[in-house]
């Protein structure tokens, strides 16, 4: 065995804290004073390095006294070591009932093993592949993921090239999918409805979390919340009558404040918002559940007034649209929502896919 160690003169870390540091996205110091950078992976990824080489890895440290980081690996790598890690394809699982499917398309093998594992004690049952080819083969068979996990650079392609057939699959159109990679996503050059959330490398593991919430709503279909949010009575008429047909639990709110308290109680599946609300105001409310666990509810901001870039950044919660009153047609409205609800109503099978192409759709991080 070869051992490397590297110290530091710091704080040092309490006896009772070693043992969390090398788990999946631990940071021992979550406060708002420490400096941001780092998403809890990099231990994790570094111990799965020097097991998968036969080795360990380890810490020694005391509060004032500094820390000592080590890890030890053999000469030469076991030869099942070597076949384990020419082994690309993987299928990974844990004892806890998995209830949805994942397809996890990622190159790097140390962080799909690691997402893979991550995902798995969240419930998933995640199956992981390493190239578009994989990927294709796997969706051919045929399996129904119920999710996508898409890097999109990958060594034999550009990984939208998948999106793109999972959308002319009629069997896979509404598969949802989050994209994570290492490259930021230029405006509107992907709209995708049921392209969940873009998140670039590396990135927290709860804003994955949030978004694999938001593409699997654990609920059967029928009986959505949906609350509306606008001052104006006939104009909460109106919409009462267009999505009257669906079968859905009708909320309405009429202020800032009463809006913040049914989305906490009531847990609506989409909020329909004005912005030009009693105080506090349509970002306001945003901004107060973007705090909160509503984080992830779909919202649809139905508004008079013209939205900017920036303002658009600043009313994102979960799955969100963006439609302006005097330049929106009925169809065009209920159709958002049907996207914004999808899974949660239930639309008559001769019902046509909703036109999804003239909105502007985003996730929030």
């Amino acid at each position: 065995m070869v051992r490397f160690s590297v110290e530091d003169k710091g704080s040092g870390i309490d006896t009772n804290q070693l043992p969390k540091l090398f788990g999946l996205f631990q940071q021992l110091d979550s406060s708002d004073s420490r400096p941001k950078g780092g998403t809890g992976l990099g231990l994790a990824i570094s111990k799965a390095i020097v097991e998968q080489h036969g080795g360990k890895i380890g810490v020694e440290s005391s509060p004032g006294q500094g820390s000592t980081f080590w890890f030890e690996v053999p000469y030469a790598m076991p030869e099942r070591l070597m076949q384990k890690l020419q082994h690309e394809s993987m299928f990974l699982s844990k004892k806890v009932r998995a209830v949805h499917k994942i397809l996890l398309v990622e190159d790097d093998h140390h962080l799909r093993t690691i997402l893979a594992e991550a995902l798995a004690s969240e419930g998933f049952n995640v199956t992981g592949v390493s190239s578009l080819k994989e990927a294709t083969e796997y969706l051919s068979i045929p399996n129904i993921p119920d999710i996508v996990l898409l890097d999109i650079q990958l060594p034999d392609g550009n990984g939208l090239g998948l999106l793109q057939s999972l959308r002319e699959n009629s069997a896979t159109q509404d598969v949802p999918v989050v994209v994570i990679t290492g490259s930021d996503q230029s405006s509107g050059e992907y709209a995708d409805p049921f392209l969940i959330d873009w998140i670039k490398k590396p990135f927290d593991i709860t804003r994955l979390l949030n978004a694999l919430k938001l593409a699997t709503k654990n609920r059967p279909p029928g009986r959505a919340r949906v609350l509306v949010v606008d001052d104006d009575v006939p104009t909460r008429e109106l919409i009462r009558q267009q999505i009257g047909s669906f079968d859905i639990e009708y909320i309405e709110a009429a202020d800032g404040i009463d809006a913040v308290h049914l989305a906490r109680t009531k847990k609506p599946d989409l909020i329909i918002l004005d912005l030009a609300i009693p105080s506090p105001d349509g970002f306001e409310v945003v901004e107060i559940l973007r705090r909160e666990k509503n984080q992830s509810t779909s919202l649809l901001v139905y508004t008079a007034r013209d939205l900017s870039n920036d303002d658009k950044e600043k009313l994102k919660l979960g799955l969100s649209a963006y439609l302006t009153k005097s330049r929106t047609s009925e169809e065009q409205f209920i159709n958002a929502v049907k996207t914004l609800l999808n899974g949660l109503i239930a639309v008559p099978k001769e019902t046509e896919p909703p036109k999804v192409s003239n909105i502007s759709y985003s996730n929030s991080s």
